[in-house]
C-alpha cells in the first residue's frame, strides 16, 4: 500500500512539474499554487498567440479645376490597405499596399489633359502597388530590428524635411496629402535605445538590384544611414547621416524645443560631393507652431525652407522632365497656417494655409472645412488657388492661374 501511494505521489509530482516547471517542490502538491500556475501559463499562451491587425485608409475625392485655359474634373478613390500579423514571442510581419482608382477624369484643353495623363487614369482597373513589407523583432528588448521594404521617418520639421536622405519620395504634410502613399526602400533598420538617447542604423539595399541593369555587388552599391538623437536641457537634438561608395555623403542636424508655449523646430542638411567634399551644398528649414484661444484649440504655424542649389525664377517648361521636385527644387519657400479644431460643439474643423515659392513668386492658398455631423460620415470641403506668373511652379500644370474646389471623405477602418 505504501509503495502504491509512493508511486501515485511521484506520478502526480512529475506531471505537475512537466506541465509547468515554474512550480517549486514546496508548492507542487498545493492545489492553489497549481491553479495559479496553470492560469499564468494560459495568460502567457494568450499573450503569445498570433494576432492580426488589418486596416484600410480609404479616401474618396472629387475635384474641379478652372483656369483661363479651360477646365479639368475628376472623381478618385485612393488610399492604403495593410495587414499586420504579430506573435509576441517571435515578432511581427507588416504588409502595406497603396491603391488608386479614377472613376473618371475629364478635360477640355491640352494642359489638363497632360495633367491627368501623368496620373494614368483608367476606370477599368485599380492601380495597386506594394508600399511596405517588413518583419520586425527584438533581441531581449535591447535591440529592435526591422528588415524589408520600409518607410523611414526621421527629422523634426512639419512641412519640409531636407534631412530625409533615405526615402525615394519626399513626405508631404497632411494638409496636402491626407494619406502617405509613398513607397518604402528595401533595407535593414536597427534601433538601439541608449540610456538617454536613441541610435538608429539603416542599411540601404535599394541600389543593389535596379530593373534593366546588371545586379551590383554589396560593396559598390550598398548605402548606410544612421541617426542619433536625445534630449539635452529640454531640447530634442538629432543628427542624421547617409554614405555610400559612389555617392555623396549627407549629414543632417535637427532640433525641436519649446519656448513661451511655442514649438520651435528646424533641420539642416549638408550634401558633401566627392569632388567638393569640403565645400558642401546645403538646405535648411525652420518653423514654429503656437496654440492659442481660450481652449487652445487654435494653432498658428509658420515655416521657411531654403535650398542652396535650388532654382531661382525659372520657367518650368525649359527644364528637362524630372528635374523639378515640387516644394523642394525652388530656392526658397514659405508656409503659413491658421487652423482650429472642434468648433461649433466639436462638429467643425477649419484650416487656412498658404504656400509660396519666393523665388518665382507663384503661390497657393487653401481654405478647408471638415464637418462631422451625427449620423453622417465626416467630410471635408476645400477651395484652393494657384497664382503667379505663367509657367512657374504653381501655374505651369494649368496653363496659368487656376482654381480648385473639391470634396473629400476619409474613412479609417
Amino acid at each position: 500500500m505504501q509503495i502504491r501511494f509512493f508511486l501515485i505521489t511521484l506520478f502526480v509530482r512529475f506531471a505537475i512539474v512537466s506541465a509547468q516547471d515554474s512550480l517549486t517542490d514546496e508548492n507542487a502538491l498545493d492545489t492553489g499554487a497549481f491553479n495559479q500556475t496553470v492560469s499564468t501559463g494560459k495568460k502567457a499562451d494568450d499573450k503569445n498567440k498570433l494576432e492580426y491587425l488589418p486596416g484600410v485608409f480609404f479616401v474618396s475625392e472629387a475635384d474641379e479645376y478652372k483656369s483661363s485655359a479651360g477646365y479639368g474634373s475628376n472623381v478618385q478613390f485612393y488610399g492604403k490597405a495593410y495587414l499586420k500579423a504579430t506573435k509576441a514571442d517571435i515578432g511581427s510581419l507588416y504588409a502595406g499596399f497603396n491603391f488608386n482608382y479614377f472613376l473618371y477624369a475629364a478635360a477640355d484643353n491640352p494642359f489638363f489633359r497632360a495633367f491627368y495623363q501623368l496620373q494614368k487614369p483608367d476606370p477599368s482597373l485599380v492601380s495597386a502597388s506594394l508600399s511596405e513589407l517588413h518583419f520586425s523583432f527584438d533581441v531581449d528588448k535591447l535591440v529592435f530590428v526591422r528588415i524589408g521594404k520600409q518607410l523611414i521617418s526621421w527629422g523634426a520639421s512639419y512641412f519640409w524635411t531636407p534631412e530625409d536622405f533615405i526615402n525615394m519620395q519626399q513626405a508631404q504634410p497632411t494638409v496636402l496629402s491626407v494619406v502617405d502613399i509613398r513607397k518604402g526602400k528595401p533595407g535593414l533598420r536597427i534601433h538601439i535605445p541608449l540610456h538617454s538617447a536613441n541610435l538608429f542604423l539603416f542599411t540601404d539595399f535599394s541600389s543593389i538590384v535596379v530593373p534593366g541593369q546588371p545586379i551590383g555587388t554589396l560593396a559598390e552599391t550598398i548605402g548606410q544611414a544612421w541617426r542619433l538623437d536625445g534630449v539635452i536641457a529640454g531640447v530634442n537634438l538629432g543628427t542624421v547621416g547617409y554614405a555610400s561608395k559612389n555617392g555623396p555623403t549627407h549629414i543632417g542636424f535637427d532640433a525641436t524645443g519649446n519656448a513661451l508655449a511655442t514649438d520651435i523646430y528646424g533641420e539642416l542638411a549638408l550634401n558633401m560631393a566627392k569632388k567638393n567634399y569640403y565645400t558642401p551644398t546645403y538646405a535648411y528649414s525652420i518653423g514654429a507652431a503656437h496654440p492659442f484661444g481660450k481652449e487652445k484649440n487654435w494653432t498658428g504655424r509658420g515655416e521657411f525652407y531654403y535650398n542652396d542649389t535650388g532654382y531661382a525664377d525659372t520657367k518650368l517648361s525649359t527644364l528637362p522632365p524630372g528635374a523639378f521636385t515640387p516644394f523642394y527644387s525652388g530656392k526658397y519657400y514659405a508656409y503659413g497656417e491658421i487652423s482650429g479644431t472642434e468648433l461649433l460643439s466639436t462638429t467643425l474643423d477649419v484650416s487656412l494655409f498658404a504656400l509660396i515659392n519666393l523665388a518665382d513668386l507663384s503661390y497657393s492658398p487653401t481654405i478647408q472645412c471638415t464637418i462631422d455631423l451625427p449620423g453622417v460620415l465626416p467630410f471635408t470641403i476645400f477651395a484652393r488657388y494657384f497664382g503667379g506668373r505663367s509657367d512657374r511652379e504653381f501655374t505651369s500644370a494649368f496653363g496659368g492661374s487656376a482654381w480648385q474646389v473639391g470634396a473629400r471623405i476619409v474613412v479609417d477602418l
